[in-house]
């Protein structure tokens, strides 16, 4: 069939007639009365050779759009070292200027998404002790893969969403040592439950939403006081130890101060609402990211989560 696909290719399959494609289009009976006299109705096999020919070029296309894409290529360890001492000494340097001591804040290189081989030099070379996950499965995933090198002192925090019919399982990991992300009181309420058989404590943040963006997860202010009536701070197993906030992407300096000092200001007026509750602290103010920690730190924040500063880019799922 190779000798005439050039022909086809060329004419098209709409045209009517003989259209002189071929010798041996032209010997092909003719169409039969009521059918349309076309070279598709004549030769009912070509529109489909057509269409798979057509597919057929498609793939490769897009076979060649992705062996067009750069392949993610990790930083190298010494690289990643780098990162996280310069940024380790940027935070430090923030809370010397503005007055705190450095020791006051925690910084949690966010992991998520590299892998545990392109992670652990900034632990066993670097002397980072705090690493941020926010998929349960890959951190979990992780936490084992590193007990298996002999690597079991990390403190692994759990940073992102995590729904309701999750929390059971990590708590029953153990595997960490903070949850930043409790969003509501429903989740808390889960992970009270889940607690009530552990051995200890689950420390966790409230999220609050300062911003009062609908993309952002977590309750107002005004919400997790009506949490609190609600019983919040009864919840068996449940260690609250502070609040965790995310400013918006913004360039806007003010905006993502007034996040951060909201923040900063509800946590003052929880701390002397629960002053004689040993239960919870409210101590920490888990706010800040790469973009934005500097003010953050300025506004008391006591961990910082930074990640592609360190490690680079993220693969792409």
């Amino acid at each position: 069939m190779s000798f005439f696909w050039p022909r086809i290719h060329n004419c098209g399959l709409s045209g009517t007639g003989s259209c002189g494609i071929s010798p041996w289009i032209d010997s092909q009976p003719r169409a039969k009365p009521g059918m349309a006299g076309t070279l598709a109705a004549r030769v009912p096999w070509l529109p489909r050779v057509a269409r798979n020919a057509k597919r057929g070029l498609n793939v490769v296309a897009a076979t060649n759009q992705e062996q067009n894409v750069e392949e993610f290529v990790p930083l190298a360890q010494e690289e990643v070292l780098r990162n996280y001492e310069r940024v380790a000494g940027d935070v430090a340097k923030a809370a010397v200027e503005c007055g705190r001591n450095p020791e006051e804040v925690k910084l949690v290189a966010v992991t998520k998404t590299h892998t545990l081989e392109h992670v652990l030099p900034a632990r066993t070379v670097g002397g980072c002790m705090d690493f941020g996950e926010n998929r349960l499965e890959e951190a979990l995933q992780k936490v084992e893969q590193a007990r298996g090198l002999g690597v079991d002192d990390i403190n692994w925090h759990y940073i992102g969403t995590l729904q309701s019919r999750k929390a059971k399982k990590l708590v029953d990991s153990g595997a960490f040592c903070l949850i930043h992300s409790v969003d509501s009181l429903k989740l808390a309420r889960k992970i009270s439950q889940a607690a009530g058989t552990a051995a200890g404590k689950t420390h966790v943040l409230l999220q609050v939403n300062t911003s009062g963006e609908a993309s952002k997860q977590g309750c107002d202010p005004d919400g997790w006081k009506e949490a609190i009536q609600e019983g919040l701070l009864d919840l068996p197993g449940l260690r609250i130890s502070g609040l965790m906030t995310m400013a918006p992407f913004t360039n806007d300096e003010d905006v993502i101060r007034g996040c951060f000092s909201k923040l900063a200001s509800f946590q003052k007026e929880l701390q002397s609402q629960t002053a004689n509750n040993p239960q919870h602290s409210f101590r920490e103010l888990s706010m800040g990211m790469s973009n934005d920690f500097k003010i953050a730190i300025q506004e008391g924040s006591t961990i910082v989560r930074i990640g592609t500063d360190i490690f680079g880019s993220r693969p792409k799922p």
